[in-house]
Order: structure tokens, then sequence, then C-alpha cells
């Protein structure tokens, strides 16, 4: 019975790690992206 409860937070963290690890891919290309445009924009 009490492997259930220490396998329980390990499968909750399991499935959510993949969309959080998702956004900060996804923040990350948003800031370079921004970062590029500023530099187009500032003509580097």
């Amino acid at each position: 019975m009490r492997m259930g409860w220490l396998v329980t937070p390990v499968l909750v963290m399991a499935a959510t790690m993949p969309p959080i690890v998702m956004e900060q891919a996804d923040a990350a290309v948003v800031d370079k992206i921004a970062v590029a445009r500023k530099l187009a924009r500032d003509g580097v």
C-alpha cells in the first residue's frame, strides 16, 4: 500500500512535465524572434 503513495506523485510529475518543458521552449523561441525583430528594426 505504501508503494502506491510513493508512485502517485511521480506519475503526476511525469504527466505534467512535458507541457511545462514545451512552454519554456515556446517562450525561448518567442524571445529569439523578438530579439531578431529588434535587431532587424535597428538595422544591425
